[in-house]
Formats: structure tokens, sequence, C-alpha cells
């Protein structure tokens, strides 16, 4: 007959190989997690960067060049009153 005592250890040790299989796949995924954010941080960080290099650039001209590229009416209205708007920046 096995002492109870061995019976025990047997469960604890099978338990404890369990919690670190859980904790292993737990530290994967925030590292996972971890590097996505630091992708998604240093993308907004040269979003960020190249929209001030468009802020010391002319923006009206940006813009209209846009417009055309985009074959929007310049005459229009609507066009015309938000390239005011840009400009005024």
């Amino acid at each position: 007959m096995v002492p109870s005592h061995w019976r025990l250890c047997s469960v604890v040790s099978t338990h404890s190989m369990m919690t670190m299989m859980t904790m292993r796949t737990h530290h994967t995924g925030l590292a996972a997690i971890a590097v996505l954010k630091m992708v998604k941080g240093v993308l907004l960080l040269l979003l960020g960067l190249g929209l001030l290099k468009l802020v010391h650039a002319e923006i009206a001209t940006l813009f209209f060049l846009l417009i055309e590229a985009l074959h929007l009416n310049a005459d229009s209205r609507f066009i015309h009153g938000l390239g005011l708007k840009v400009d005024a920046l």
C-alpha cells in the first residue's frame, strides 16, 4: 500500500505543473500584448511627428493639392469655405 502523504505529493506536483503551464501561457499573452502596445505607440509617435511636420508646411497649398488629386470641384461653395478655414490655420 502507498502511504497517504505520497498520494498528496503527487496531487500537489500535478497541480503545480498545471499552474506553471498556465503561468507560462499567461506570460506569453502579456508579452504579446506589450509588443502590440509598443508598436501602436511607435506608430502614433510617427504619425504625430508627421502631422507636426505638416503644421509647419503650408497647409492650404497641401489642402488644394489634395482637392485636385481627388478630382473634387475646387469652385464648390463647401470646398472653397473649407479651404478658407484651412488657410486661416
